[in-house]
């Protein structure tokens, strides 16, 4: 008598019909499929993909590279590209482990995601560009504002282009749109010292970019040294001292706001005190790029200058750590000494000082600039339509050796 095994999908309908042929009917039950942890693949589709290694996986890249890594660790593609792409749940033990897994040999294997996918998905580059200007006195910043504003976007995700405008690119009515709109970037640091023309900031607004100003004041979306504050927070150091005849020693009426806001802050901090402002200004009369010479050129006036000084300031602020150099050294063509005969106070855009000397400083740090600059172009790409009120970067004094008490 033959024997047949049904499995039981219509078993019944058929076991009588092979029973009236005489034939021995018995039920047979499939083999249980087992469930397999979620990303994982069934052992014949695992054996069969690892037979594909014959390649080096360092010269793969994309989905190729992708179906290597699932091979190797026996999950999906699908799997490995969520793992990746950071959108995987990785709740359970197991599946952290697979992630650690699958991330290392991401980065040992040099896999790089396709970012011209990601950004038509998200509609974001990842990416802020530095705009600077390549015009004489543009854009001066330390590089320690560089290190900061790349960290500071870093913290918020994006990453740091940097791109540099010649003026004749700003002052050029057809030129500036174009560029704007060439920008791979979702949002721009505009870091430029001077005005710029009225086409420019059309052009600007026209481009709907997302952008911060700073170092330069605005009424909405800047970050810029709270200069005034710095010439104020002089004064009361010395004030503080004993000093009482504090002289400010002025280059030139240059065109950037913390010309005239240091200066305003000095003048502020002595008549809260009931003192006399005194101005030492070697380049009266001059403009700014007149002004604009060498220190040693301006130890030069600054010694015929203060030789026809009767009486002698017992301190004396500077616009910048490079004017309290040069008074240094004519002070001691004078026979002077510092600071006990004359105490200097430079203002400073950074902790560096020129030529090394122990300029005492009310300075300020550009690497915090830098980070508080990235946090806010950050949150205007995050939300373009509001506007952030302007942030003042405090300055804060930094005693080295030029600095001392007044006369008794």
């Amino acid at each position: 008598m033959a024997l047949v095994s049904l499995t039981p999908t219509g078993w019944e309908e058929r076991a009588a019909e092979a029973s009236q042929g005489g034939i021995q009917v018995t039920r047979r039950r499939p083999e249980p499929v087992p469930v397999l942890p979620r990303g994982m693949l069934p052992p014949s589709m695992a054996v069969m993909s690892r037979s594909k290694k014959t390649v080096d996986p360092k010269q793969l890249n994309g989905p190729e590279l992708l179906e290597r890594i699932a091979a190797e660790v026996g999950v999906s593609t699908r799997t490995v590209y969520r793992v990746l792409n950071q959108r995987s749940g990785e709740v359970w033990a197991s599946a952290a482990s697979r992630g650690d897994r699958i991330r290392a040999l991401a980065q040992e294997w040099g896999y790089r995601p396709n970012l011209a996918a990601r950004t038509t998905r998200t509609g974001r580059f990842g990416s802020i560009s530095l705009v600077m200007g390549m015009g004489p006195n543009s854009t001066n910043f330390p590089l320690s504002f560089i290190k900061g504003l790349h960290d500071g976007l870093a913290n918020c995700g994006f990453s740091l282009q940097v791109s540099r405008v010649h003026d004749d690119q700003l002052a050029d009515v057809e030129v500036l749109p174009s560029y704007l709109g060439s920008q791979q970037v979702d949002g721009l640091v505009i870091y430029y010292d001077q005005p710029l023309p009225a086409h420019a900031e059309e052009a600007l607004a026209a481009s709907r970019l997302p952008h911060i100003w700073v170092n330069l004041k605005r009424q909405q979306n800047c970050i810029h040294y709270d200069d005034r504050g710095a010439g104020r927070l002089a004064v009361e150091t010395l004030l503080a001292l004993g000093h009482r005849r504090i002289a400010y020693l002025r280059r030139s009426g240059g065109r950037h706001h913390s010309s005239a806001d240091r200066l305003q802050g000095y003048r502020a901090g002595m008549r809260a005190a009931g003192l006399e402002p005194i101005l030492i200004e070697p380049f009266a009369g001059l403009s700014a790029e007149e002004s604009d010479v060498s220190r040693f050129v301006m130890s030069d006036r600054l010694t015929t200058l203060f030789a026809a000084l009767d009486p002698w300031p017992t301190a004396m602020i500077g616009y910048s750590a490079d004017d309290m150099l040069a008074a240094y050294i004519a002070a001691l063509r004078l026979g002077r000494q510092v600071p006990r005969d004359l105490s200097l106070i430079g203002i400073h855009q950074g902790l560096d000082t020129p030529a090394g000397m122990p300029l005492s400083l009310v300075a300020s740090e550009a690497y915090g600039l830098g980070i508080e600059a990235g946090h806010l172009a950050a949150a205007q790409v995050a939300d373009p339509a509001t506007p952030l009120k302007p942030h003042r970067q405090p300055y804060a004094f930094r005693p080295r050796g030029t600095h001392g008490p007044g006369p008794a």
